[in-house]
């Protein structure tokens, strides 16, 4: 992961696919969800770049 690119938290990546947190906690115990890490003290986040991908792999439209 580059240093310069924005890293976005599980409440903003929610908002991104308008789903509930809830939702992307499931996609993520499925397996199925954007790739996320991890911080120390249990901080959730996750790359631009990851999503992009993720977006690029499932046809994912946004808007």
């Amino acid at each position: 992961m580059e240093a310069s690119t924005p890293n976005l938290t599980k409440t903003q990546v929610a908002e991104r696919y308008a789903i509930s947190l809830a939702t992307l906690d499931r996609w993520h115990a499925a397996g199925e969800g954007p790739a996320r890490y991890t911080l120390p003290g249990g901080t959730v986040r996750f790359s631009e770049t990851d999503l992009l991908s993720w977006e690029q792999a499932r046809r994912v439209k946004l808007g």
